[in-house]
């Protein structure tokens, strides 16, 4: 304990003032003796008072000096106590630093064993080529039950609603008897009709170990490198634990390792089971009840080695599809310089179309319930083999789907789980899977004036008439056609999502078409939502912008509330999100709903802009709007917005536009090169980039 510091100068303050009040003590003592002597000559009374006045004078505030002083050494005293407790602080610290290095370096250890234990383990799977796996839990009931002794017990000092919430998510999914239908599918062979038990014996592997093999390439170093290097950098890893970046580490250090772990499962029609173990993260939905199971997203944390393999089986399929043209041009997702811009380019111009040309239009949003969770693989198998994949990858395809198994933990439950359908989302092969599937519904021959376009899962159809009786009978025949197809491939339309939208030739439409297939009828709406935007009855997407205020005026109260007029937020900062977050959002697909802006959009686009530049100027409120945006150093939004519509149109759909007497030719500008041009197993060689930050979820 350090010894409290005091100033020489303090203490000779303290004892000089002590002296001077023994010196008034004993002046006063000599006056009263003076007093009582009355022979004794003394010093008038006035000279006597005028001495003691002097020495008022001077020393009348020791009390205050005495009293500063102590304040003094106490304030000292003070400091002195939070050093030393800032000492034993910085010693606790190192002591955690050193229990955090050590656990560090346990880690790594630890990591480097997983790794070398999971190479051994692939290595292993592949000489003894493909090993029986044990039959799938039969109920998710059952592998609760077998779970109940491995229970993992949430921490004491998290907060109880959230146990009471997580309790009641695993009671949930304990009463459901099985995960069937909530966050995974079962395939139930006793369902199958015809058609699809005739694929599935078709897809057997007794049947699939008939065709030939084919001479595919082998994978090259350049198509794996390409493959790594696009690899990204911060996802979170699988049950292994190994990220990205040690994926890259470990094919720099042994670059023959991965090529021909990848080319013998290639050669062997085997993906090796350890790389098939995914770990479920869920994320609930937006506006959810957090207790109903259905409210979850599952994510799939699969390891990075078998991504990688994916991506090249990926790119290998992708290829083949795209040159022999297998894949329909109505399907906008997942294909490479296509974006939700074309797919809504492509609708509104067969809209305005049909407008122009006085004729009824509707519009059907169909949407597919857990689309990716529910594909039949089956069904996978017999579309690569009606498109003449080759056999290696169909074969590849199949051992890749089967045995998959998910371990599933949240709050009090754990649980391991075998996939019977579906490729969830985590899957790098999934969305392609998909693609596949709905080509071939996009594939069928529809009547006249009948049109089926997709992004992904989300369907529409544009169906034309001249009279509303010819309309509902088109109608009602395309959405049987589609329901046939839906169950073939054993998948549920969701009802309550599937809505229609009708224009009328000029206007609002007099009289309402029914609409009915398979017993249930299908709701009719004013205002249509597809990929984002709001498509109105009539077309002036004013609904569209209405909706963006009120969601933007949401976000501009919450900048309130970190900001005042001189506090806060720093204004550049609150500039620089709306730049780069509200105007984006704005912007987006303003080709389609800003191609004409009248004064209302214009209006409603002020309206809008004004928020966010209130926050970032601090002004008053009844400062006008133009000079809002001098200070601000702002462009007026429909500008900007104008100026999208023409880079959208020239740069990405090819489109030609002009601004004022500005022409713009899409022609002039470069395009971008189709990608398929050249073989995968061709890619020129890639630097592989290693990243050094740590991998996030």
């Amino acid at each position: 304990m350090a010894t409290p510091i005091r100033n020489a100068t303090q203490e000779n303050m303290i004892d000089f003032a002590e002296n001077v009040t023994t010196l008034l003590t004993v002046a006063r003592t000599i006056e009263g003796i003076f007093a009582k002597n009355k022979s004794y000559h003394r010093p008038t009374k006035t000279a006597v008072q005028q001495e003691f006045l002097k020495l008022d004078t001077l020393f009348g505030h020791k009390e205050k000096i005495i009293n500063q002083l102590r304040i003094e050494i106490d304030s000292l005293q003070q400091k002195e106590k939070e050093h030393n407790e800032k000492i034993e602080q910085l010693k606790e610290k190192d002591l955690q630093i050193a229990m955090l290095k050590g656990q560090l370096e346990e880690s790594r250890n630890f990591n480097r064993e997983i790794l070398t234990d999971n190479l051994k383990a692939i290595t292993e799977a592949i000489n003894t080529t493909k090993q029986v796996q044990p039959a799938p839990t039969k109920s998710f009931a059952e592998a609760v039950k077998k779970q109940q002794t491995t229970v993992i017990l949430a921490p004491k000092d998290k907060d109880q609603s959230v146990k009471d919430m997580r309790s009641n998510i695993s009671k949930q999914l304990k009463k459901s008897g099985e995960l069937d239908g909530h966050l995974f599918q079962k395939d139930d062979i006793q369902k199958d009709n015809n058609h699809q038990q005739l694929i599935r014996q078709t897809t057997t592997i007794e049947e699939l170990s008939k065709l030939a093999t084919d001479q595919t390439p082998n994978i090259t170093e350049d198509e794996l490198n390409y493959v790594l290097h696009v690899l990204p950098k911060n996802k979170a890893p699988g049950p292994d634990g190994l990220d990205g970046n040690i994926v890259k580490l470990l094919h720099e250090a042994q670059p023959l390792i991965l090529n021909s772990l990848f080319n013998k499962c290639l050669q062997l029609h085997c993906f090796p089971i350890q790389l098939k173990y995914a770990e479920v993260v869920l994320f609930n939905k937006k506006f959810k009840d957090p207790t109903d199971p259905n409210s979850y997203r599952p994510i799939s944390l699969l390891p990075t080695i078998g991504k990688v393999f994916e991506k090249i089986l990926l790119n290998r399929l992708q290829y083949h599809y795209h040159t022999n043209k297998l894949l329909h041009q109505n399907q906008f997702g997942f294909q490479s310089s296509i974006s939700t811009e074309h797919a809504l380019q492509h609708l509104m111009e067969k809209v305005y179309d049909n407008r122009k040309h006085s004729r009824y239009t509707i519009l059907i949003s169909i949407d597919i319930k857990g689309a990716f969770d529910s594909i039949w693989w089956p069904s996978i198998l017999n579309t690569l083999i009606q498109d003449n994949t080759p056999n290696n990858y169909i074969l590849l395809i199949r051992d890749y789907l089967q045995n998959r198994r998910i371990e599933f933990n949240y709050g009090h439950t754990k649980i391991h789980y075998d996939l019977q359908k579906g490729c969830p989302q985590g899957f790098c092969l999934g969305p392609f899977l998909w693609s596949i599937i709905a080509n071939k519904i996009l594939k069928t021959k529809w009547d006249e004036d009948v049109d089926l376009q997709a992004f992904a899962d989300d369907f529409i159809f544009i169906i034309t008439s001249n009279n509303r009786r010819d309309l509902e009978k088109k109608a009602t025949k395309a959405l049987q056609q589609f329901s046939k197809w839906a169950i073939e491939e054993k998948l549920s339309i969701s009802q309550d999502k599937t809505q229609a939208l009708i224009l009328g030739k000029k206007g609002n439409i007099k009289r309402m078409p029914i609409l009915k297939y398979e017993g249930w009828k299908v709701k009719c709406v004013n205002n249509l939502k597809y990929l984002g935007i709001t498509i109105d009855k009539n077309l002036n997407f004013i609904p569209h912008l209405q909706k963006l205020k009120s969601d933007l005026m949401k976000q501009a109260n919450k900048l309130a509330v970190m900001s005042g007029r001189n506090w806060g937020v720093n204004p550049k900062l609150t500039r620089l999100w709306y730049k780069t977050v509200a105007e984006r959002r704005i912007c987006y697909a303003a080709s389609t709903w800003a191609e004409n802006l009248n004064n209302k959009k214009i209006a409603q686009l002020s309206t809008i802009q004004r928020l966010f530049t209130l926050k970032i100027t601090r002004a008053y409120r009844t400062t006008p709007s133009s000079a809002l945006l001098i200070l601000s150093g702002l462009l007026p939004l429909h500008l900007m917005v104008k100026k999208e519509v023409i880079m959208t149109n020239v740069t990405r759909l090819g489109r030609n536009d002009k601004l004022g007497r500005t022409h713009f030719n899409a022609m002039d500008y470069d395009t971008q090169i189709s990608q398929w041009l050249e073989p995968p197993w061709s890619k020129p060689s890639t630097t592989i980039k290693i990243s050094e930050t740590p991998a996030t979820l």
